[in-house]
This record gives C-alpha cells, structure tokens and sequence, in this order.
C-alpha cells in the first residue's frame, strides 16, 4: 500500500459519519438504490430497477438500498459509483462481494446545500448515462430463455471523475490524493469491460 493509499484511508476513518445514516429504517420510505453485488471492477449503483425486463424474474444480484429521502438518493448513488467508494471496496472487503458491511460502514461526510444539489445533478448525468449505454442480452439456461440489461459504467469515467472531484472537496483531500483516487488500478478498470 503506498503512502497516498494510506492517506487517503486515514482521511476516511478520521470521517465520524457513515452512510448506513442515510438509509430508511422504514422499506418503501424514500427511494430505492440498486448496487449489482459483483462489482468486479466498477460499483454499479442505479436509482432505477436495473433488470426489469418484459416478465423476466428480477436478478438476484442488486442489493436494494432504502435511502430516507430522493435527495439523499443522488447523493447515495453518487458515492456508490466513484471511485473512492472503490478504492474504500478493494481495501476492506474480499474484492469479489459487494456486502452490505462495506456500503453501510463507508465513512461520509455531512453534505452541506452547495455539494448535495452537485452530486444530485450528477446523479442524473449517470442515470441518463447508464440508460444510454445499456445493452440487451439473452442467455438460455436451464429453467429457459432469459432477458437482461449489461451496463458499461466503464463508459461514463468523466461523469464519475466528477463525483470524486466533489467528494475531493468534502473530504478535503488534496490535488495529489484526488488524483491517486481518480486513477486507482485504472490500467485494469478501463482495459476490461465491466458487465452485469
């Protein structure tokens, strides 16, 4: 671990707030966080229900967050996709599962007006991105023929670079340490294609 990856990490735990804060203890109160648990290299975060097609059953592979309010939700969603969030994943968890002990423990900052209405603008550049970019697939199995969407959140990096940007503000890291983040195991990130 280099000495930036440790100050960055040092920065997040010095943080006293953590997102399990924002979620709902009450399902069906706020708005709903679809995070696919097999993040491989990229978080898959949406503020839709990913893999509804026609009648298919729904994957069993999205977690489903219950935040308190839609404008926590972008927010949320936000932090989920970027790319700290990842660097946060890969440092503490089995760098295969997305449980919820990483999502819920995940140090945050208080939001101030300024920094929630930015990531809630961003959110919506990410929502609309990832409808863009979605693919239908099909695949036979064993019970039969099943629909789903692929999404690529490998094609929207700049929307994501500016998620980390803000959070670089909030956590008051510096130049250096942002770009650390921003670029953590990019040469893997960007060369492979990341699939749900």
């Amino acid at each position: 671990m280099t000495s930036l990856h440790t100050a960055v990490l040092r920065k997040l735990s010095s943080i006293s707030g953590v997102l399990s804060k924002m979620l709902s203890p009450i399902p069906r109160i706020g708005a709903d966080i679809y995070c696919h648990d097999g993040p491989t290299y990229w978080i898959r975060a949406m503020n839709f229900d990913p893999n509804v097609v026609g009648t298919n059953k729904k994957s069993t592979h999205y977690i489903t967050l219950n935040v308190e309010s839609e404008e926590a939700a972008g927010v949320v969603m936000c932090v989920l996709n970027s790319s700290l969030f990842y660097l946060y994943l890969k440092s503490y968890s089995n760098c295969r599962d997305l449980a919820m002990r990483e999502v819920t423990s995940f140090p945050i900052q208080q939001t101030d007006a300024k920094h929630t209405q930015t990531l809630q603008r961003i959110s919506t550049e990410l929502t609309q991105k990832y409808h863009k970019e979605k693919t239908l697939r099909g695949r036979t199995y064993p019970s039969g023929y099943v629909e789903y969407y692929e999404y690529y959140p490998d094609r929207m990096k700049s929307i994501i670079d500016a998620v980390d940007v803000v959070l670089a503000q909030m956590y008051d890291f510096t130049d250096e340490e942002l770009d650390f983040i921003i670029n953590y195991d990019i040469k893997y990130r960007m060369g492979l294609d990341a699939k749900t």
